[in-house]
């Protein structure tokens, strides 16, 4: 049985046009409005008997007058062919909506001569749509232009989006990230331990996890980095991986100095402790060795064995007093002084320390490089290091001794402990040895040392390392094994006296 149909099929079709959501108008080739539906009088904000006889020009925005008119001119040319427009049409209390229409020239049709249009009001969805957009720009200048690394990986870890700041850090382009496996940048020392982290996260379904982890650049930099990664869900199930990372090496960097300086003043405070009760024993030994010196006649044999006993308190008495002052540095008396100055009148002292087969050459600068120190103290800073120079050149070599002026950067700064800005450089450098990486870590750090026990006491370059900190400055060790080493001490420049 078939479906009723209504009588006349025209009823139907002027009820829905009448009852439609949609505006829906008739006009003719000019513009001239020969139908108008309900919809459309509630679009426009007038009566029906106000819209038809009127034309659909007057209602469009004036911006939009170009295109709606070459739209419509198409509808003309295109009989039976939907054309869109998108146009601002005025209400009738002067406000203006976001209309979309579809035009369909009928003309030709006896039934119909004219050109259909359907308007729909599409001024929240469009305003919608623009929120969205500000939005999604807005969060992607915060995430472009962020300090902190962003990130999202697939399931599988590989990249899906990176922004500007982790391109900028990693030295790689974009293209060269995406599609790649995070674990491919991480050092290889620490990847297994960080493949086994993450999957454990995602395995225990941990929403947000923090991990520290050294990445490699493209020039090979190892970079550390403090990350929060987040396992984002869809209805439930896991579909893909976020991160936000910071670069952490510098905070690392000053923990370690921290932590060496705290090292240091404890051992330091130790070490003064045991100096003193040890220069009591001392003294009391010495004043029995001169006792008994005294009583006997230097042709007895004896006396070489007392005489001994003095000679050995004497030299532990000279290391205690290096301890003290390394553990209970004596007030240093600070004062303007010229550093090339200090190095003039020091090096007569400096080139009597050196053998046969070493030379020293020393370099400065015309005119003055003014430093706030104690003179005594920069004496015994370019003793220790030249001292410590000679015995790296056991077969002979150069001990080259500069100063200049140096600004040091941010970065650099940050990196050497101190403020960024003018200091003066007092460096010396050696063709000897060289240092190994593992060596330089521990350097300044007291009783340390690679000499045999009776070459060194492991004191000259910790007492080097507090002098220079405790005069506000820093210092750097650059070597490689087999090509000598290089010291640099930074000192605060003083621009005026």
């Amino acid at each position: 049985m078939s479906p009723r149909r209504p009588k006349k099929a025209s009823h139907l079709a002027t009820a829905l046009i009448e009852h439609s959501s949609d505006a829906i108008a008739l006009v003719n080739e000019v513009g001239a409005v020969l139908y108008a539906n309900p919809a459309t009088a509630k679009m426009v904000g007038l009566p029906i008997a106000d819209i038809v006889g009127a034309n659909v020009f007057r209602w469009v925005h004036d911006e939009d007058m170009l295109s709606f008119q070459t739209n419509f001119n198409q509808s003309l040319e295109l009989a039976g062919v939907p054309v869109k427009n998108h146009f601002r049409l005025r209400h009738s209390d002067g406000t203006w909506r976001d209309i979309e229409s579809v035009g369909v020239n009928r003309l030709s049709d006896p039934a119909i001569r004219g050109v259909i249009i359907n308007y729909r009001n599409v001024t929240e969805s469009r305003r919608a749509e623009e929120a969205l957009r500000l939005g999604e720009e807005r969060f992607r200048q915060l995430t472009e232009q962020g300090t902190d690394i962003i990130y999202n990986c697939d399931l599988q870890g590989h990249f899906t989006f990176v922004n500007r700041t982790a391109i900028k850090l990693l030295n790689y382009s974009e293209q060269e990230l995406i599609g790649r496996h995070f674990l491919t940048l991480i050092r290889p020392d620490y990847r297994e331990r960080t493949g086994a982290f993450y999957e454990r996260q995602r395995s225990q379904h941990v929403p947000s996890t923090y991990f520290e982890l050294p990445v490699v650049a493209k020039n090979g930099t190892d970079i550390w980095i403090g990350q929060s990664v987040q396992i984002v869900e869809s209805n439930g199930r896991p579909v893909s991986v976020q991160a936000i990372a910071r670069d952490i090496t510098q905070r690392l960097a000053l923990e370690e100095q921290l932590r060496q300086a705290q090292k240091m003043e404890a051992i330091g405070r130790l070490a003064g402790g045991v100096a003193h009760d040890f220069n009591n024993v001392l003294t009391a030994i010495l004043g029995s060795a001169d006792l008994l010196s005294m009583q006997l006649d230097p042709k007895d044999p004896r006396w070489e064995e007392a005489d001994a006993i003095r000679r050995a308190a004497d030299r532990g008495a000279a290391l205690t007093r290096r301890l003290l002052s390394f553990g209970r540095p004596r007030p240093a008396t600070v004062t303007v002084v010229d550093l090339i100055a200090a190095v003039a009148s020091i090096e007569p002292m400096l080139r009597r320390l050196i053998v046969d087969k070493m030379t020293i050459t020393v370099t400065s600068p015309e005119g003055s490089i003014l430093v706030r120190a104690d003179e005594s103290q920069l004496n015994q800073i370019l003793l220790n290091l030249v001292i410590n120079a000679r015995d790296a050149m056991p077969d002979g070599g150069t001990a080259g001794i500069e100063t200049g002026v140096v600004n040091l950067e941010e970065s650099r700064a940050r990196k050497l402990g101190v403020v960024p800005g003018p200091y003066a450089r007092l460096t010396v450098r050696d063709t000897g040895e060289g240092i190994p990486a593992d060596v330089i870590a521990h350097l300044f750090e007291p009783f340390f040392t690679t000499k045999p026990p009776e070459q060194g006491t492991g004191l000259g370059l910790s007492i080097v390392y507090s002098i220079v900190t405790s005069l506000g400055g820093a210092i750097d060790v650059q070597s490689d094994v087999g090509k000598g080493a290089v010291f640099t001490i930074f000192l605060p420049l003083v621009t005026s006296s």
